[in-house]
């Protein structure tokens, strides 16, 4: 008698729980950032491991989250020839450019304001304006310091869309164009191998993202027991990442390469299919609280460092920002004022001003409700 054949369950549009994991990911960056202005004077261990891997745990977590959320909207559509680059890239930059473009002004006027002209220069103001301050003509001034991974983020949507793009008549070439760029990104990540105009974060960008891609292409074609065999992968992958962190306190880690294959290769795809098969963390996650506090999560990322930039240089180092006072005080304050920002960008800019350029000036046709097209952005 012939066993049945365990059907290919379908993916969902969203991942709810992977919209509020953007909140997690998005506030250790902001404290990676600025524990200078509201970290504790005599930190703890977990504080001093945020101190020194926030930064590498936040960005390959957002690169290997966009990876795995753009594969799962485009990389289908792509092979079957029903989105041409033009219309790809208008998507992209519509999602993202409006306040990319009103934040890189905001930091040359912050620049201004400290330094005077003597720290503006109109080179790295235009490749800052045009996406190219870092991985494309090597690393330049950035006059919002985050926003070197957006700049490397849209090289992986050009290679991206590539790969799908070559692959359109070979069942799982684009499986292996994504391995190849993993393998490039990670000789790149480790200076092994590195084109002139390309650096070190070029390879963070390509190792993270390109992994995040090969996990859906390996989660996408699963069946319902298999992925609650993923989902037990991905917990003892994230068991096993925290019990490193705590035995070795990432000492271990060292140096930057050790950290960045931690996180892109156990942390992020164990903490990833927790999200998208644990029903605990779904529920927690996939909350309405946390899936509204992720749709900000572009907003924050754009603008939480020139915030930090205002507080730090602007008040804190010439003594007129409560400098003997708690840090809780400060974070408070800090907060009071980005949070506010936050709200109105994200309704003016990213909504307001985003659908009136869908309309009127790039006019797109409208998707199917989705998960964030990249760890950063909100559907669309």
């Amino acid at each position: 008698m012939k066993q049945k054949q365990e059907k290919i369950c379908p993916l969902p549009p969203r991942f709810p729980a992977l919209e509020g994991l953007r909140v997690l990911l998005i506030l250790v960056i902001v404290y990676f950032h600025g524990y200078p202005l509201f970290g504790s004077p005599e930190p703890g261990t977990v504080e001093l491991y945020f101190r020194s891997y926030g930064g590498v745990l936040g960005n390959q977590g957002f690169f290997f989250l966009s990876g795995f959320l753009m594969a799962h909207r485009y990389r289908d559509r792509i092979r079957r020839g029903e989105l041409e680059l033009p219309a790809f890239l208008q998507r992209r930059l519509l999602a993202i450019y409006p306040l990319y473009f009103i934040t890189v002004w905001v930091g040359v006027f912050l620049s201004l304001a400290w330094s005077g002209f003597d720290n503006v220069n109109f080179s790295s103001v235009t490749l800052d304006l045009l996406m190219l301050s870092t991985g494309w003509f090597g690393s330049l001034t950035r006059y919002n310091s985050p926003l070197w991974f957006v700049s490397v983020l849209m090289q992986c949507y050009l290679l991206f869309y590539g790969l799908c793009y070559l692959a359109r008549r070979t069942r799982r070439g684009d499986i292996y164009g994504f391995a190849g760029a993993v393998l490039l990104g990670l000789a790149m990540a480790l200076g092994v191998w590195q084109f002139p105009t390309v650096n070190v974060q070029t390879g963070q960008g390509l190792l993270g993202f390109f992994s995040g891609c090969l996990l859906y292409c390996a989660y996408q074609g699963s069946t319902a027991a298999k992925r609650r065999r993923e989902a037990l992968a991905g917990a003892l992958l994230l068991a096993g990442a925290l019990a490193l962190a705590a035995w070795k306190g990432m000492k271990v880690l060292d140096g930057g390469n050790g950290a960045m294959l931690f996180y892109t290769w156990l942390f992020a795809p164990g903490i990833l299919l927790l999200c998208l098969e644990c029903r605990a963390v779904i529920q927690v996650l996939g909350s309405r609280a946390f899936r509204w506090l992720g749709s900000l999560s572009l907003s924050i990322f754009m603008w939480h460092y020139l915030v930090y930039d205002f507080f730090y240089w602007g008040l804190y180092q010439r003594g007129n920002f409560f400098n003997s006072g708690p840090p809780l005080l400060r974070a408070g304050a800090y907060l009071a004022v980005l949070t506010p920002i936050c709200l109105l960008s994200r309704e003016l800019v990213e909504r307001r001003l985003t659908a009136w350029l869908k309309k009127r000036v790039f006019p797109l046709p409208e998707e199917a409700p989705a998960s964030g097209d990249t760890g950063l952005t909100p559907a669309r």
